[in-house]
Order: structure tokens, then C-alpha cells, then sequence
């Protein structure tokens, strides 16, 4: 068991209470668009958040008749070619900034 201060006590309920909620309302639109997902075409538009009838043809359906692959592998491409040369220049500066001796340094 966590040691607490009596007096911290509130606020460390507090705190933990705000997370908890706060984690909620960062997840809640990622698990209603996902369950949105295996909705059917029908049940889209439907007032409950939980499907009738569970499907994986949306899922079908991108990967079959979309280029979405090609975007995802263009989107690596285009993102990791970029990192990758901004991580090198920026480690060889930073030693090279920790190597030399210049006024104000320490």
C-alpha cells in the first residue's frame, strides 16, 4: 500500500479521480468509432453504440477496393525517411555541441 500524507489524502484522490475520468473522455471516441466500424451500412445510423449484428465487411470492404495499403506504406515512407535524417544530423550536432568548449559553458 501506497504511504500517503493524511492531509494529501484528498488530493490524491482528487487527482486519480480527474485521470479517470480524463482517460475516459480521451478513449470514449476511439472505442464509439470502432464499434461504429462493425456496425452494418443499416445500423450506422442507429441511436445505441453496441451493433445488432457484428460485421468485419467494412474491414473487408477498405483493404479489398481502396488503395489504403499504398497510402499507409506512403505515409511510412514519407515519415520515417524524415525522422530518420533529422535523428542523425541532430545526434551528430549534439555531440558534437557537447564535445566543444565555449564561452558561458559552464
Amino acid at each position: 500500500m501506497i504511504k500517503t500524507n493524511k492531509k494529501r489524502l484528498p488530493y490524491a484522490i482528487f487527482r486519480q479521480a480527474v485521470m479517470i475520468i480524463a482517460t475516459f473522455c480521451f478513449l470514449a471516441p476511439f472505442v464509439i468509432v470502432f464499434m461504429v466500424s462493425l456496425k452494418t451500412g443499416s445500423d450506422v445510423y442507429s441511436t445505441t453504440i453496441f451493433p445488432k449484428k457484428a460485421t468485419l465487411d467494412n474491414y473487408a470492404y477498405v483493404f479489398s477496393s481502396t488503395s489504403i495499403l499504398k497510402s499507409f506504406f506512403n505515409t511510412i515512407f514519407y515519415v520515417a525517411l524524415p525522422l530518420l535524417v533529422g535523428v542523425l544530423t541532430s545526434s551528430m550536432a549534439s555531440y558534437a555541441l557537447g564535445r566543444l568548449k565555449f564561452k558561458g559553458r559552464e
